[in-house]
């Protein structure tokens, strides 16, 4: 009977463990999804998205995922990552798959091609009691190419807008939500606008003097290596899904958006710090809102790296500030804080971060709150360093190189570049324990020449880790004067969309040192000059 009890306590502890993991405070994790090619789904949009849809027989998928990946967890097809097993599954291109004779491989009816079509993702969620009344968001960190979206029968998003696959995508769905029983979503993902013909497309063909690569895939706001690499192969589905999280989460009338916080240190002088805070108020109602902005800051914070957590290396240190802020109906305010007003956000004796090998990587918290008659409308929370970076260039022979100073100090950077798993499968731990290996080779630079907007979690471990980041907007390789393909991506309007959301989604992170419009090729004027724009704007 004891035995019994145990294993009932176990179960129940994983059940909580599991839950924890698939919300947090104003958040729900959409995690578990069905997913099938439109191909087969022969009813109509707007009623996938009802309680009275039937996905029996649908795959099952585990958001963050993208469609290739989703199959190959069901069985359908094998581990491209393992053997010739890239060639037992069909390309998005049918010219290669002729060549190669892949189509036979196709799961779908007679044969046709399983990554030309749009696929659905459905899933659903309750709003927890505690929530009723609130105004509720749904939330999307990366898709991959272009998405419809579609809740409880109402079509909340079109693919002419959302695209791209380096910003995220928030909407209101307060209109469309059943507050007493559940709400069903459905996702509608469209292959990207230029999937392109792999060429050659086999490694033992791109490597050497033949370094060719799938060009059409540089004509849109994607992943380059999924059109195959010297060092990467081809990615049949080109990753397309829902390669992030999604979530659904509440605030009041008032939402708090972009938090932004900059350090500054007089150096060599290193034993105070200002601190300016700035945020956007968001007033989504129809009314003029009038309320109090408040803001803690949490000063001392170490990084335990075995499990992830904080723990304090001494007695913990608060500030605090607010100020009063009116917002009209519909309208967005900019609110900063500064040390000149705010005397307490001069820091004396500041825990700072520094690179990997330099010193401890402290990390601070930020807490922002708008508060409306003593009701919490919204609050973020946002992890920072103190650190201040300068950079400069020397000569030497008529040759130039970049230096860059963390806290006064001269850093000798040591590192490379980093690919994503081909099919983007990467979580916390394996993102924590990559940054541990490259640490512990005293690495402190990681650039990235071809990489997706990263995860959050892939961002807090460069953090805790000191690996600073060199963050490359636009891998354009066939991008040369002259030539036709210099105006890649062809969207510039929507790569800038992008760019701008990834300044937005990252410059609080300590780690980042470096932005880089492209690598190895002179990007189009056009899209250099308004990104250079938007780095100094933002």
């Amino acid at each position: 009977m004891k035995l019994f009890r145990r294993i009932i306590l176990i179960t129940f502890l994983c059940t909580l463990l599991i839950s924890a993991k698939d919300s947090e405070q104003g958040k729900i994790y959409l995690k578990n999804w069905h997913m099938k090619s439109s191909l087969l789904v022969k009813d109509a949009e707007a009623a996938i998205s009802t309680g009275k849809y039937n996905t029996e027989g649908w795959y099952k998928a585990q958001v963050p995922i993208t469609v290739l990946n989703t199959l190959i967890r069901n069985g359908v097809y094998p581990n491209p990552r393992l053997d010739l097993n890239d060639f037992l599954i069909p390309d998005v291109s049918d010219e290669f798959n002729k060549k190669y004779d892949l189509a036979k491989y196709s799961y779908l009816p007679d044969h046709k091609n399983p990554w030309k079509d749009p696929y659905w993702f459905t899933t659903e969620f309750t709003i927890p009691k505690e929530e009723t009344g609130k105004i509720v968001w749904l939330n999307f960190n990366g898709i991959n190419y272009r998405a419809d979206v579609w809740v409880n029968g109402k079509k909340v998003a079109d693919s002419s807008t959302m695209a791209g696959m380096f910003q995220r995508f928030k909407y209101n769905i307060t209109d469309y939500v059943n507050r007493n029983g559940n709400n069903y979503v459905a996702v509608k993902i469209y292959q990207l606008d230029h999937p392109g013909n792999p060429n050659p497309g086999i490694q033992k063909e791109v490597l050497g003097d033949n370094r060719k690569f799938t060009d059409d895939v540089f004509k849109d706001v994607t992943l380059k290596i999924s059109g195959g690499w010297d060092c990467a192969p081809v990615v049949r589905d080109r990753n397309i899904g829902i390669y992030q999280d999604v979530y659904v989460s509440f605030t009041n009338e008032v939402d708090i958006v972009n938090p932004y916080i900059v350090t500054h240190l007089p150096v060599p002088d290193t034993t105070s710090a200002d601190i300016t805070i700035s945020a956007q108020l968001v007033n989504v109602s129809n009314k003029t809102q009038k309320g109090i902005l408040k803001g803690k800051i949490d000063l001392i914070n170490e990084v335990d790296f075995v499990t992830y957590t904080k723990k304090m290396p001494g007695k913990m240190e608060s500030v605090t500030f607010e100020k009063e802020v009116e917002v009209n109906p519909g309208d967005t305010v900019n609110v900063i804080f500064t040390s000149k007003d705010f005397p307490q956000l001069t820091i004396k004796n500041p825990y700072l971060w520094w690179p990997n090998g330099y010193g401890q990587q402290y990390l601070h918290n930020l807490e922002l709150s708008y508060v409306l008659d003593n009701k919490l409308s919204s609050k973020k929370d946002v992890e920072f360093g103190i650190r201040e970076l300068s950079s400069d260039l020397k000569e030497l022979n008529g040759e130039y190189g970049r230096v860059f100073y963390i806290n006064g100090r001269k850093v000798f950077c040591k590192g490379g570049w980093l690919q994503p798993d081909i099919l983007l499968d990467m979580d916390k731990k394996r993102f924590y324990d990559e940054a541990r290996l490259l640490a512990n080779a005293n690495v402190n630079l990681i650039a990235n020449e071809d990489q997706p907007a990263p995860r959050e979690d892939y961002m807090e471990a460069a953090d805790k880790y000191g690996l600073m980041q060199w963050a490359v907007f636009y891998q354009c390789f066939t991008a040369a004067p002259g030539k036709e393909t210099q105006h890649n991506p062809l969207d510039h309007n929507l790569s800038i969309k992008n760019s701008r959301d990834i300044l937005l989604r990252y410059r609080n992170y300590p780690s980042v040192i470096l932005y880089v419009a492209a690598v190895e090729v002179t990007p189009d004027e056009d899209i250099y000059t308004r990104l250079r724009s938007s780095i100094k704007e933002l």
